[in-house]
């Protein structure tokens, strides 16, 4: 079974896509990685004065080794 990933696939698409891509018979293709933009941004949004409004990652997911969890990289192609 194939999984088709691109790079409009980001935030939760990224973490499904990953997890897929850690099952036995499941390849994720695509013409190019996720993303990579996987963070938290729960505590991150906020309303300007000017009804503009704003959104910054107030925190990451960080794997067992101390590395970043899909930031910058994306899901790898298979």
């Amino acid at each position: 079974m194939a999984l088709l990933v691109g790079q409009a696939c980001y935030s939760a698409c990224e973490i499904d896509a990953y997890g897929f891509s850690k099952l036995p018979g499941i390849a994720v293709v695509g013409q190019a990685p996720t993303s990579g933009t996987e963070a938290d941004v729960a505590r991150g949004q906020f309303n300007m004065p000017t009804g503009i409004s704003l959104q910054v990652p107030t925190g990451r997911i960080v794997l067992p080794d101390g590395s970043l969890f899909l930031e910058g990289t994306g899901v790898p192609l298979q």
